[in-house]
């Protein structure tokens, strides 16, 4: 806490002092606890000896002496101490104090709790009676702000010491664990200083409770690029406008940024025709025998064992951004699946949410639209290897086939394959790392790509004519579109209309890529991966592992084995050279809610122990379930390291790397997959040390480049700097001394005792050279 140099200089003072006299070690414990540290001690004793020193230096630093006289009862025994800290951090009048949001440990979700101290006047120094409050649920605040967001737009939520309570790039309530960490606003909506403007105009309208509008403003803006291990992308020179106001009535501002190009979003508009096929909502055993006679619904299907399915029709299924009330299609029965149904399998108006409309407008024409498109999905010559096949809209529709339940907390526009899709260029097929699937079909890779609007944007002239050209604009390359998409010779309206992906067997992938490889890779030596020093892998952009032949035996409850495997965990010697070869760069940000762990991790021991049917989950969410069972993961603040593919990689069959490590020896071959994220690489090992058991720097070599989460700090109250304590983070503490006494007979009993052990300490601080200093205050 303090520099080594000046750590060191005191000690040899204390020590030079107690050398001459005893009676200077209380002003040495009293210099040592009060030196630029600002402590409160508390002096705790075990038994009745008497002792001196626990209480010297407890009640010498406006803290607490305490003795436990047994080992019975400790927590009467203990009512001191808690009295103590009760004072230190009582609000001094009768104001409720309100908490800064938690998880609630019964189950509540995020919440909130208003409460203040209770002292009874009536007794000598009024000890603390107890604690009342209140505890308020965010559901529905949370779930306006989130569900309000399209594009790149969105709505944000901050207390009056600009901590970041609700925001996208944070965890929502329901995968919040432990005790989260609000990070301060600024550091999810500046990057690298910009846009100033919302530090110097936006931040302290926002503390003031205005209700102010600024903009336009031009800078970069945050997209993720699939789940949070695979970091951010910022868009630069994006043109937006904030619009900030207050919580009426509460300590909190919201603020809704808004982008320039959200502003000419596309409502899908359409009528149910005579002859349109009936949708089907998601909750496909609810229908009734005679509704459930129209398509084949079973639970018994070959790979989808327990899970009901229509093998015959898709299923819809919204999320609830696409309601106008949220919080209730979340937390309860209503609307129920009949009403659904009815409601989009008929023709009428769309009535607005401020009108006392129940959908958001446009929702039932996309339910319409997309209906049209399982034809196509079912007579896909590729349905044996695909699992699910499903899209997603930019306003909450989840179209999937075959039709089958999904949690009502699904929501397609936020999961990492929508991402994924998104911050990919739209002319690549997006693929993610090895997953295990939300449903339950087991270990799956998703394949993802963009659609666009088809309804033409206006174009001139002058807006054909630029580089970043309109909708409709003729086009030779890619980039010359706003949309970055040129599809027959026409650049794409820019307006994104959802996600369309599919859901692979890791099985069924595995076989088509060992079919398929004896043919690509026609060239000797590389003419067949089957061989034992042969080895092939396809990587994605973020060098995650698609396919090794070792993630396919790895058990589907043991997610860690083959989820988001990093190449670097499995040839850390191939890593370190691509990133020497600037194929890919390591990226980094800060996660302020990242998850650690308790206890060592272990696997799933059975299905049941995480996989739950979308029925269960939507029970369980909707009833708060019954009190939780005890939580291995907490949440922390972590480093959060990945890596990106850099540019257009050109690399031919006739290039040839060759690598030495700890690991193996050998030579490498990598290259680029056409219309796709992923590479192919395949490796020859000339030499296999990984069977040497003792080969821990081969262990040490791999996870040099290995990407995830590195845990930073728990960042329950961020630590003072120099003399300038960051006050608005931590907690206030009272100027409160309490009463405190010990006993002070003669201390020669103790005195050789305590002063040996000092000048052990001492001896040991001092005997280590400068060198080692830093190592020193840290011991």
């Amino acid at each position: 806490v303090c520099g080594c140099a000046r750590m060191r200089a005191l000690l040899c003072e204390c020590v030079c002092a107690c050398m001459r006299a005893w009676v200077c070690m209380r002003a040495c414990f009293v210099l040592l606890f009060n030196f630029q540290l600002n402590l409160r001690v508390v002096g705790i004793e075990t038994g009745d000896q008497g002792s001196t020193l626990p209480g010297m230096i407890g009640c010498d630093n406006e803290g607490l002496y305490l003795q436990l006289l047994s080992t019975s009862n400790i927590r009467s025994q203990m009512t001191p101490y808690f009295s103590y800290l009760s004072r230190l951090s009582a609000s001094g009048n009768d104001a409720l104090s309100p908490t800064a949001p938690y998880v609630d440990a019964s189950g509540l979700g995020r919440i909130i709790s208003l409460a203040r101290p209770v002292y009874d006047s009536s007794q000598p120094g009024s000890p603390l009676m107890g604690v009342i409050g209140v505890d308020a649920v965010l559901d529905d605040l949370e779930n306006t702000l989130l569900d309000d967001q399209f594009g790149m737009s969105y709505a944000f939520l901050m207390d009056m010491e600009a901590r970041a309570l609700i925001h996208p790039r944070l965890r929502p309530s329901a995968l919040l664990i432990g005790d989260p960490v609000y990070p301060h606003i600024s550091d999810l909506e500046v990057y690298n200083g910009d846009p100033s403007s919302f530090n110097q105009l936006v931040l302290p309208a926002m503390l003031a409770q205005r209700t102010e509008s600024f903009g336009p403003i031009t800078g970069p803006r945050a997209q993720r690029r699939g789940s949070q291990q695979d970091g951010l992308i910022w868009k630069g020179n994006v043109m937006f406008t904030y619009h900030c106001s207050a919580v009426v009535g509460t300590q909190y501002a919201f603020a809704f940024m808004l982008t320039a190009h959200d502003i000419d979003q596309v409502t899908l508009s359409g009528s149910y025709g005579l002859n349109q096929p009936i949708s089907y909502y998601h909750e496909l055993g609810k229908y009734d025998a005679s509704t459930r006679g129209l398509f084949s619904y079973t639970t018994v299907a070959n790979g989808y064992s327990g899970i009901g399915i229509a093998t015959d029709q898709s299923s819809f299924k919204l999320a609830a951004c696409a309601l106008c009330d949220p919080s209730a299609y979340l937390l309860s029965d209503l609307p129920n699946s009949s009403a659904i149904h009815s409601f989009f399998n008929s023709n009428g108006v769309d009535v607005p949410c401020a009108s006392g409309g129940s959908y958001v407008p446009g929702v039932r024409s996309t339910v319409w639209q997309t209906q049209g498109i399982q034809t196509a999905w079912m007579n896909s010559s590729s349905r044996a290897q695909i699992a699910w096949t499903y899209f997603g809209s930019a306003n909450g529709v989840f179209r999937l086939y075959p039709g089958a339940r999904s949690p009502k907390s699904f929501d397609p526009t936020n999961r990492p394959w929508y991402y994924r899709a998104r911050s990919n260029p739209p002319s690549t097929l997006a693929t993610s790392a090895v997953y295990l699937d939300a449903i339950g079909v087991g270990k799956v890779v998703t394949m993802a790509s963009t659609i666009f609007h088809a309804k033409s944007a206006s174009t001139t002239e002058g807006t054909c004519s630029v580089t970043s050209r309109a909708g409709d604009c003729p086009c030779s390359q890619h980039f010359e579109c706003q949309s970055l998409y040129c599809y027959n010779s026409t650049c794409s309206n820019p307006v994104v209309a959802g996600v369309a992906g599919v859901d692979i067997r890791y099985a069924q992938l595995a076989r088509l890529v060992e079919s398929s490889l004896g043919s690509v890779l026609s060239i000797q030596p590389y003419d067949r991966c089957a061989q034992s020093n042969i080895k092939c892998l396809l990587l994605n952009d973020a060098a995650e592992v698609v396919y090794d032949e070792r993630l396919l035996g790895q058990n589907d409850l043991d997610p860690r084995t083959y989820q988001n495997v990093p190449l670097a965990q499995l040839y850390g010697n191939i890593m370190l050279d691509l990133l020497l070869r600037n194929v890919f760069q390591r990226k980094t940000y800060l996660n302020p809610q990242g998850t650690c762990q308790t206890l060592p991790y272990a696997p799933l021991a059975s299905a049941r122990g995480e996989i739950l049917t979308a029925e269960e989950q939507d029970n369980y969410y909707r009833d708060r379930g019954s009190i939780p069972k005890f939580q291995n993961d907490f949440g922390c603040q972590v480093d959060q390291i990945h890596y990106e593919r850099v540019g257009e990689m050109k690399l031919s069959f006739s290039v040839s790397q060759t690598f030495q490590g700890p690991c193996e020896n050998g030579r490498y071959r990598i290259f680029p997959i056409d219309g796709t994220n992923m590479l192919l690489l395949v490796i020859e090992i000339t030499e296999d040390k990984t069977s040497n058991l003792f080969n821990f720097n081969c262990h040490v070599f791999n996870n040099v480049a290995r990407s995830g989460s590195f845990r930073s700090d728990d960042a329950a109250c961020a630590e003072e700097t120099g003399t300038a304590p960051l006050s608005s983070t931590c907690p206030r503490r009272l100027n409160y001394v309490p009463s405190c006494s010990y006993n002070t007979a003669s201390p020669v009993v103790y005195h050789d005792v305590w002063l040996v052990m000092l000048m052990s300490l001492m001896a040991l601080l001092l005997s280590v050279t400068s060198s080692h200093c830093h190592m020193t205050c840290l011991v």
